[in-house]
């Protein structure tokens, strides 16, 4: 037992000290499964939907063979029938009052005739109503009432040749020659009535549904998915007899097959003998039948099984590949990491922090590295990160002004390392263009790389001629601390020179620009808080000379006390144009209002466009517009995106799209409320088409409109005036009537509004090209479409 023991923990041991082997080999198989199923997935489905294609276009030319059969027999079937019908013998045996023995011999040789032309042909029958005979060929019956097959004479008196039905299957049993039997029949019934439609005599033909089916079915290979259904939804031909005059009527295979916007071709998926079904369908307009082939999809899956089959067989081959190969990549990898911690297990054995002998790779390489990266912070935590972070913190109160003395400042900075040999001092404030968008695009640590490189460049173009010293303490812009020997003209063009280049340099080089504020020179320390205040009042005014400059604070001085009234008739002038939808006018508004405030200091500007959002914001909330656009325009967030904007011309991009999105808003709405009008109207004109009393001034009373402004909104909507459209709909009742009614053009004329129909004919020839009866003799001769022969 305890041989046992040692065995597992030496193969627990094992498999600890080599868990990166085991973890990229782990790896390797998973991605390799995951591929492989993947594969074998797609293939399978690809496979599968070849194989139902072909099932699709098999069933289709099954059917296609089906119908050409079909069409065949029973079209040639009919005509031929139809010719005997309508010869001078068949006419005398069905209407003729009396028959003598010639007739009788005639008749003999008609059933001769007619089972000549089909071989389907059951038994014909021969009725005169005048007589009350029934000639078949088995015999002659008097008395129609005792007629051995009396569901045929019911189907005789409700079917003749002008009857759109051609074939009617049936099941009927009955006795002839002391013989009872059921037979199923395709019946053809070819019948005349007189003027009272009483069908007076007729010639009926039964064809054995059997015959005719192993005649269509003969040369398939799938009889029993093949079916042939009426237009009653009975089946007229299967395989199976049982299935033979069943209907499928109530289905949902039937609703779909004789939907109206169902196509004479189909191929689709339905349930049909609780079974999932392949439906194919093709329709004969001429025979009234519809052909079918109902394929279960378990014999399309049985199909494909072996599909299965071989990709699983495929799966089971590459696993085993990709294992081979995961094992040899997995080595491959395994080697140098294993080389590279055997080699520092070797160099750290003597050691007191040495690692387990049972470590496995993983555990040993992160405690390798937490280790190094210890030593680097120890390395790192010397006197200059501190005096870094003093010196930060006394340039910090600088800015703020907290030092009370010039003494104790030096004093600080000398204890920092840091020593201003000059006499003179200036802030420069360098901030970062569109720094909201730029953020959007870049992470924190880009932006944290982009304040290092200004700095950087700053720097070294600044230090040639001056000390500088630089601080990260704004979220977008950074400050710089020159000390020069004296101030002057020629120091502030340098000065601008080497701002414009470090712009120049983030421009060409990081794809962003940046502008610089330039304070007041101070001879004092102390004061430096003052040019610091001066500087970031110079960088404000980018909104007014637009980015990447250089602003100097004596050249906006002058602008500081400029601080002209609010122009509030340009505003309301501006929303007034906005509530009455227009646009030009609220542009023109728009600039006027920017062009007032923009010679203010920023101060102004920014106080006046908060007041202007302010207005705006509101006359919103009165307005009549979706939620959507208030949340998107609500003070608060319209506020923040507006002062994110570095120049006047974004401010006012801005909110020209604001006027424009909210008047587009507004003319939706009005245009929305005019066109619900507008269709009200004219359903009252359809309503009232027939009131000869109907004129404008009755619509626009309803409309509770003026007349001249709903013959403008009228046209506006539908492009055409209000009595041309009672007009033209009264013309199109007109033409419904003549092609429907046997009403007269005085009467219709009535019908539609017209008083006096001699207008309502002038009116007609005009609108429609031609008068009221050439109309409805035109509509009459055209043909309704194909029917029975």
């Amino acid at each position: 037992m305890g041989k046992i023991r040692d065995v597992l923990r030496t193969a627990h041991s094992a498999v600890k000290r080599h868990a990166v082997f085991l973890k990229l080999l782990a790896f390797y198989l998973a991605g390799s499964m995951v591929l492989l199923i993947l594969f074998s997935s797609v293939l399978t489905w690809y496979l599968t939907r070849r194989a139902t294609r072909d099932v699709m276009s098999s069933s289709q030319d099954t059917i296609s063979q089906m119908y050409s059969a079909t069409n065949y027999i029973l079209n040639d079937a009919y005509d031929s029938f139809f010719q005997l019908y309508q010869t001078v013998d068949m006419n005398t045996a069905m209407f003729a009052g009396r028959h003598g023995a010639e007739d009788e011999r005639n008749i003999s040789g008609l059933f001769q005739r007619a089972h000549a032309l089909s071989s389907c042909v059951d038994s014909i029958y021969i009725v005169n109503r005048t007589l009350n005979k029934v000639y078949t060929d088995q015999g002659v019956v008097s008395g129609l009432k005792d007629f051995y097959d009396p569901q045929a004479l019911q189907l005789f008196d409700l079917y003749n040749e002008n009857s759109p039905t051609i074939f009617l299957p049936r099941s009927t049993t009955f006795t002839l020659n002391g013989k009872t039997a059921a037979h199923t029949y395709v019946t053809l019934i070819f019948a005349r009535t007189d003027a009272f439609r009483t069908t007076s005599g007729g010639f009926i033909v039964n064809i054995d549904q059997s015959r005719l089916n192993s005649l269509i079915t003969a040369d398939l290979s799938n009889r029993g998915n093949m079916y042939i259904v009426t237009s009653t939804g009975s089946i007229l031909s299967n395989s199976d007899p049982a299935r033979i005059n069943t209907t499928l009527q109530g289905t949902r295979l039937w609703e779909r097959i004789t939907a109206d916007s169902a196509p004479k071709d189909m191929v689709f998926t339905e349930t049909y003998g609780g079974r999932k079904c392949i439906v194919t369908s093709k329709k004969s307009d001429r025979l009234l039948f519809y052909f079918l082939c109902i394929v279960p999809t378990s014999e399309t899956e049985a199909k494909v099984a072996y599909i299965r089959s071989f990709t699983l067989g495929i799966l089971a081959v590459l696993t085993a590949f990709s294992f081979l190969f995961a094992m040899v990549v997995s080595r491959r990898i395994y080697h140098p990491i294993s080389s590279l911690v055997a080699n520092l297990r070797g160099r750290n054995k003597g050691s007191q922090s040495a690692p387990q002998p049972d470590m496995n790779e993983f555990d040993f390489l992160n405690s390798a590295y937490r280790s190094l990266c210890g030593e680097v912070e120890s390395l790192a935590s010397d006197k200059s990160f501190f005096a870094r972070a003093q010196t930060r913190e006394i340039m910090t109160r600088l800015l703020r002004g907290e030092y009370p003395s010039e003494k104790e400042c030096r004093e600080q900075l000398k204890k920092a390392g840091v020593i201003f040999p000059g006499g003179v001092f200036l802030a420069a404030v360098v901030g970062f263009d569109a720094f909201a968008e730029r953020t959007k695009q870049s992470s924190s640590q880009d932006v944290s790389l982009y304040k290092y490189a200004v700095i950087n460049v700053a720097t070294e173009l600044l230090g040639k001629r001056c000390g500088v010293l630089s601080m990260e303490n704004g979220r977008d812009s950074i400050t710089l601390i020159l000390n020069a020997a004296d101030a002057g003209p020629e120091n502030d063009a340098w000065l601008r020179a080497a701002l414009r280049q470090t712009g120049a340099v983030m421009r060409q080089h990081l794809g962003f620009t940046v502008t610089a504020g330039v304070g007041t020179a101070v001879n004092a320390l102390t004061r430096l808080s003052a040019s610091y205040e001066s500087a970031l009042t110079a960088l404000s005014y980018r909104v007014v000379l637009g980015r990447d400059t250089v602003i100097f604070y004596r050249e906006i001085a002058a602008r500081q006390d400029l601080m002209p009234e609010y122009p509030i008739d340009i505003e309301a002038e501006l929303i007034q144009a906005i509530r009455s939808r227009g646009t030009e006018k609220a542009g023109e508004k728009l600039d006027e209002f920017f062009s007032r405030i923009s010679v203010a200091n920023t101060d102004y500007i920014n106080m006046s466009l908060s007041q202007l959002v302010i207005s705006l914001n509101r006359m919103l909330k009165q307005l009549s517009v979706s939620r959507q656009i208030e949340r998107e325009y609500q003070y608060r967030t319209f506020s923040a995106n507006l002062h994110a904007c570095d120049c006047l011309e974004q401010k006012k991009d801005l909110l020209r799209q604001f006027c424009e999105k909210i008047i587009l808003a507004r003319s939706c709405e009005m245009q929305n409320k005019k066109n619900d009008l507008i269709e009200r109207t004219c359903e009252y004109i359809r309503s009232n088409y027939a009131n000869p009393m109907l004129e404008v001034e009755n619509i626009a009373e309803y409309a509770e409109l003026s007349s001249s402004y709903l013959r403008t909104i009228f046209k506006d909507v539908t492009g055409r005036a209000p009595n041309e459209y009672i007009t033209e709909y009264r013309m199109q009742k007109a033409r419904e009537l003549l092609g429907t009614t046997d009403y007269t053009t005085k009467e219709i004329a009535a019908a539609v509004g017209y008083l006096n129909h001699r207008y309502f004919y002038s009116v007609f020839k005009a609108k429609v090209g031609c008068t009221p009866t050439d109309y409805r003799k035109r509509i009459l001769k055209e043909p309704k479409g194909d029917g029975p022969t």
